[in-house]
This record gives C-alpha cells, structure tokens and sequence, in this order.
C-alpha cells in the first residue's frame, strides 16, 4: 500500500529544504508545490457547472475524487508520498478527510514573520526580474507616501499563497493529524526534526547524508526569473540576507507570528 502524506505551511519556510532531503531516502518520494489542490478544486466546480445540473453524475464524480491520489502516484515506486500544497485551508482539509486514501498527517512549516519577508526580498534582490521588482517599477509614480521597501514589503503581505497560510495556521492546533516545524530549529538542529517527522509520519528512521543534499528536482523557477527553490547542498545553514527591515515593518506584522 502507498501512503500519501503532506507537507505544507509557510513559503520562504523550508518546505524544498526538506523535501530535498526526505527525498534521500530510497522510500519516500517528496513533491514540492503540488498543483493537486487546484485539480481536485476544479473537479468539484464541475459540479456548479450547467451541463452538470442538467444531468447529474454524481457517482462517476465521486469515484474520480476517491481514486484521485492512488491514480495520480500510480507509477511513483516509493512507499511514501509526501505531498506538498496547501491542504491546511479549512475547505482543503474537508477535501482530505473525504478522500485521503490513508489517515491524514500534515507537516506544517512555520518562520518568523520578519524572516520570511527578508527571504523574499533577498529573492528580490538577487533576481531582477522578480515579480516584486517589476510591480515596484510599474507602480513608481504612486509611491509619493511609501518608501521602496515599505511597497515591496506591502506587496510581500498580499500574496495570496502567504495570507491564505497564515489565517489558515492561526486556524489550527497541533494534533495527531498536524505537526508544526520551525525553519530555524530545522537549520540548528536537524537531525532531532527530522526524527520527530520520521515518528510523526510513522516512517522508519533513515540517516541522512546532510553534507551532500541533493537538490528538489521539478522546479522550473527560470519561468518566474527567479531563484526561490535553490537550496544550498553542501551544508545546511541559514542564509545570510543582510537586509534590516525598519522597526515599524516589524512591528506592523509581528501579530503574524505564531504562538506554538
């Protein structure tokens, strides 16, 4: 039998890092964004659709939905499939309670709030193309109230994928079906997070080669002119970002941060 189990949480958060090195293990086949939480969206829509209302086939419907994971990992040969997306939405989780072929454990990834911003705006910085720089330069001729950082930083806190986490994490407990991770004690101590996700999972332990990580294969981050996935493999360390956000950044999204 092949388990389906998930990894999600916070971007700039460690998700490809960790995925990058659950994925050593001969046994386990580690995703990284997971388009399947908008597939199995769609499949659900179909049912708002006109040609649907006229003639129901809620049957065939639901058996695409409950075969849907087993048929799309059909030809990963691992036992594990660690899945990452954003299934701790509250709709996501009903979606896996109704067709999780396995019982549902989710490893969440957690950051400091101000950290994840510096990620961002290293990203930012090392990729002019980035699509924060190209909003800032689009956006030039209304920033008569707002210094540089103070726009991008703005731009940081609507993304989408980060607002939707971050209600979604104050939303939920840690429980047998969640397991909340931090970034930094993933970067300063590994080996005990990685056994405590291993027992969470209730894989079998595994030593991993930290010295010699191989990088997240899939990505195709040239599409977005960036490098957001690249992670560093020959040790693992925090990045150095050397950006100082401004006292009133911090203090206007500090309430972000989470209280685990």
């Amino acid at each position: 039998m092949k388990y389906i189990y998930f990894l999600s949480g916070l971007p700039r958060a460690g998700n490809t890092l960790l995925s990058s090195i659950l994925n050593e293990n001969p046994n386990i086949y580690a995703t990284g964004k997971s388009a399947n939480v908008e597939i199995m969206h769609r499949i659900f829509s179909i049912k708002e659709t006109d040609i649907y209302k006229e003639y129901e086939q809620e049957t065939g419907v639901n058996n695409i939905l409950e075969n849907y994971f087993a048929n799309f990992y059909k030809n990963i040969k691992e036992d594990y499939v660690i899945e990452r997306g954003e299934w701790i939405t509250p709709y996501n989780l009903s979606v896996l309670s109704s067709y999780c072929p396995n019982n549902i454990k989710i490893v969440v990834m957690t950051r400091k709030i101000e950290d994840i911003i510096k990620s961002f705006l290293g990203v930012a910085k090392r990729n002019k193309n980035y699509y924060i720089n190209e909003q800032y330069n689009l956006s030039s001729n209304d920033l008569n109230y707002k210094t540089e950082i103070d726009y991008k930083v703005d731009l940081i806190m609507q993304n989408t994928h980060l607002s939707n986490m971050i209600a979604s994490i104050h939303k939920i407990q840690e429980s047998n079906i969640i397991k909340f991770i931090d970034y930094d004690d993933l970067i300063t101590d590994t080996v005990n997070v990685l056994k405590s996700i291993y027992k969470f999972y209730e894989i079998e332990y595994f030593e991993h080669n930290l010295k010699n990580i191989k990088q997240l294969k899939g990505y195709n981050d040239k599409y977005f002119y960036n490098d957001t996935h690249t992670i560093n493999t020959k040790e693992i360390t925090k990045r150095n970002l050397e950006i100082n956000l401004p006292e009133h950044i911090i203090s206007k999204y500090k309430q972000y941060n989470l209280n685990l």
